[in-house]
């Protein structure tokens, strides 16, 4: 099952005395920061989730399985995610 912004939006909204367009501002605000941290090459630490890092995939040549012909592949930007200890310990209670 996923959840999708509007139903985060909506749970945060049943949980607390804040109107919608304060959490969406506040959302909105706080992945931007996140998004712009993980730009600049910096971790971005949210203790009961776990560690975003920014991770760089190193160009490399890979096959068209369809053709058997060989193709680059460029080096590729990606986010790490590093679940906490916490976390892993509530999912697998």
């Amino acid at each position: 099952m996923k959840i999708s912004k509007t139903q985060l939006i909506h749970k945060i909204k049943h949980n607390t005395d804040h109107d919608k367009n304060t959490i969406v501002g506040i959302l909105d605000l706080a992945f931007d920061v996140i998004q712009k941290e993980l730009i600049q090459g910096n971790e971005v630490v949210i203790a009961p989730l776990g560690i975003l890092s920014p991770l760089t995939r190193k160009a490399k040549v890979g096959v068209n399985p369809q053709t058997r012909e060989k193709i680059n592949i460029p080096e590729q930007k990606s986010v790490k995610l590093k679940v906490s200890k916490n976390l892993k310990e509530v999912l697998n209670y």
